[in-house]
């Protein structure tokens, strides 16, 4: 890599690595995630626009948050991705600022940084939860 390394994350035989670079092993569309698969570098499609400080993963998924707002081919990630199979996916409207640290548990998605908005939802600073039975939205996260 050619840059700093800030979260690593693994499944499987796969090691996931997002931080500050934008080249890994020869390949241009390695910018800022990367997959390492015991043998070599893979991009996660064409990347990010900015560094990534938090990888999670959700079954099949994986989540990132950091300091980026778009994929590497245009679409529009607030601070906040997925990784599927298929590509890139945004996470509801995402947040108005960086993400530090993502954790998972079942459904729920936790999200914590420096944002003080999430989906829209000026209640959710600093800390948020996206997740539901039903519907995926950002709610404020209440500790009694």
């Amino acid at each position: 890599l050619n840059g700093r390394v800030r979260t690593i994350a693994v499944v499987g035989s796969n090691v996931y690595v997002g931080g500050a670079f934008t080249g890994a092993g020869g390949d241009s569309n390695a910018s800022y995630i990367v997959r390492w698969d015991g043998s070599a570098w893979h991009a996660l499609g064409s990347g990010l626009n900015d560094e990534v400080y938090a990888i999670a993963v959700a079954g099949p998924d994986i989540y990132l948050g950091g300091a980026f707002t778009q994929t590497g081919g245009g679409g529009s990630v607030a601070h906040i991705a997925r990784w599927g199979q298929d590509g890139w996916h945004s996470v509801g409207s995402g947040l108005n600022g960086r993400v530090r640290t993502i954790a998972v548990v079942g459904s729920n998605v936790y999200v914590g940084g420096h944002f003080t908005s999430a989906g829209g939802d000026s209640h959710a600073s600093y800390i948020t939860r996206w997740g539901g039975v039903v519907y995926r939205v950002f709610l404020p996260l209440v500790v009694r």
